[in-house]
């Protein structure tokens, strides 16, 4: 699981750094990609792109930075993997890079910030959050079960609500990130959607138009509350003793939801100075006071059902 992170997260250095122009970097995401979208991966291969990696972003001057440095020791633990692990690895590597590719592709080729660019469509939309949110979700499902036999017999369902919840948690990253996203010329809120709201990706950059917008943003907000419902069915289907696979997965959804529930409440969502989030000591609360309920799954539907309730849609909108 850590080493899947860490390759992910060298990806999103390379996606994300201002040191090399969007068109170096895509070039950079796709020999990455095509290095992991061989299998089984040679230790030639993967030795030259941690060092491909580490040379073109040697000037960068960020958190990951020691990661692009010790790029290899992470080349290094993924060949101590089984060749099981390694391909599951692979696999979420290539759908993240997938992602990056399609968000540098629309995005990163501008370098006016002033201009908003946004997804078109909704399939623009949901592609990209299968690719960052869903991928990810299916690794977490397909590593969890070939480690513990006692999920195989569930895979099929467990895999299809590790998806859709995957893709509820990249949801809420876009909804809670929208304004600091338009601020950078950023819109993943799809034009066709816009357009049905008379609205366009630059009056998103207005607070004025935060009433007009309204509607669509909770809808969006009743989306990703149904694909939280796939987290829940998630972790009720994982055994009652597996405390920390059900944990593991609880707590993001929790968190997530409560975030909802400030976005709901929010009359800034179109201010980048006003960012929502869920304060630590909340977080660490949600936490604790979860471990009592965790093995426990109508507890758990009952605190779903709370924080769900309090950041539903008055309005009846569906996503």
């Amino acid at each position: 699981m850590g080493v899947g992170y860490l390759l992910c997260r060298a990806a999103d250095t390379v996606a994300d750094t201002e040191i090399l122009p969007p068109s170096d970097r895509l070039i950079l995401l796709s020999e990455m990609k095509a290095v992991f979208d061989v299998f089984p991966l040679s230790p030639e291969r993967g030795q030259a792109i941690a060092d491909r990696l580490r040379e073109a972003l040697s000037g960068e001057v960020s958190s990951e930075r020691l990661l692009l440095e010790r790029f290899n020791s992470v080349i290094e633990a993924f060949f101590r993997l089984t060749k099981t692990d390694q391909a599951l690895v692979q696999r979420v590597v290539v759908g993240v890079l997938n992602g990056m590719e399609m968000d540098l592709r629309t995005f990163g080729t501008t370098g006016a910030k002033d201009d908003v660019i946004a997804l078109r469509s909704d399939q623009d939309l949901e592609r990209y959050l299968e690719w960052i949110g869903g991928e990810p979700g299916r690794f977490w499902t397909d590593l969890c079960a070939a480690h513990r036999p006692r999920l195989q017999g569930r895979l099929e369902n467990l895999r299809a609500d590790g998806i859709r919840f995957g893709t509820g948690l990249q949801l809420i990253n876009i909804l809670r990130d929208l304004p600091v996203d338009l601020k950078n010329g950023r819109c993943y809120v799809p034009l066709e959607r816009l357009a049905e709201a008379g609205l366009t990706p630059e009056d998103l950059k207005d607070k004025e138009n935060f009433s007009r917008f309204l509607p669509l943003y909770h809808a969006l907000i009743d989306s990703a509350i149904e694909r939280m419902k796939a987290g829940l069915k998630y972790v009720e289907a994982v055994p009652a003793h597996m405390f920390r696979l059900r944990a593991a997965a609880w707590w993001p959804m929790v968190i997530g939801l409560r975030t909802l529930g400030l976005l709901r409440a929010s009359r800034t969502v179109l201010d980048s100075g006003e960012r929502v989030k869920v304060g630590r000591k909340e977080i660490y609360w949600l936490m604790t006071t979860s471990a009592a309920t965790m093995p426990f799954n109508r507890l758990l539907r009952a605190d779903f059902d709370d924080l769900a309730g309090a950041a539903s849609s008055s309005t009846g909108l569906k996503a």
